[in-house]
């Protein structure tokens, strides 16, 4: 674990892209999308693809999704519902988007996201709906819900690595609380178990 590194950049991503709320429209980027209209599917590189060619797809991906969020922006929405928005995106690009949104959160905008990036949900969320099957089957704050592995698992959701580190750490003999949520939180705890306090 590289402490240098942000949650974003430390969670690694290996969901592929799957549905955006960028419109394919020939109006102004900063035009807002005409309404009924299906978000397209956002496109994959190939598995047999290059390292360079993996790397211009991410790019081409980046772009259309800045595009996108500026066009959704410009309508000064109070709600923003976003569908696996950092599903492909570099760790970089993963962060300067979650650092957006918080941003816009911060501002008094009202942000829904659908992810299945636990870590990065930890790290941002201050409030996780679980679904399955079309059912709300858990609400609360990630450390509330984090701190259930079994529950989690039985669910077949996926676990932060902090917290599987966190388990890991208090399986060694270290007071960790088990309620880590994100790297943050887990560095916090180590320390403090260490004898040195807060970072």
């Amino acid at each position: 674990m590289d402490e240098n590194k942000t949650p974003a950049q430390q969670a690694p991503d290996t969901a592929a892209p799957e549905t955006t709320n960028i419109e394919q429209t020939t109006q102004p980027e900063t035009a807002p999308a005409p309404e009924g209209t299906e978000a397209p599917k956002a496109p994959e590189a190939p598995e047999t693809a290059a390292p360079a060619q993996k790397a211009e797809h991410g790019a081409r991906w980046r772009h259309a999704l800045w595009r996108g969020i500026a066009g959704v922006l410009a309508a000064k929405p109070e709600y923003l519902i976003l569908d696996e928005p950092i599903a492909g995106l570099d760790p970089l690009g993963r962060e300067a988007f979650l650092q957006l949104i918080t941003e816009l959160n911060r501002g008094g905008m009202t942000i829904l996201m659908v992810s299945h990036n636990a870590d990065c949900l930890g790290a941002y969320a201050r409030r996780l709906l679980v679904l399955e099957d079309g059912q709300l089957v858990r609400d609360g704050t990630p450390e509330e819900i984090y701190a259930d592995l079994d529950w989690m698992r039985a669910h077949r959701l996926g676990v932060p690595q902090s917290r599987t580190a966190a388990a890991l750490l208090r399986q060694g003999g270290l007071d960790i609380p088990q309620d880590i949520a994100s790297y943050d939180a887990l560095l916090a705890a180590v320390l403090r178990a260490k004898g040195g306090g807060r970072p």
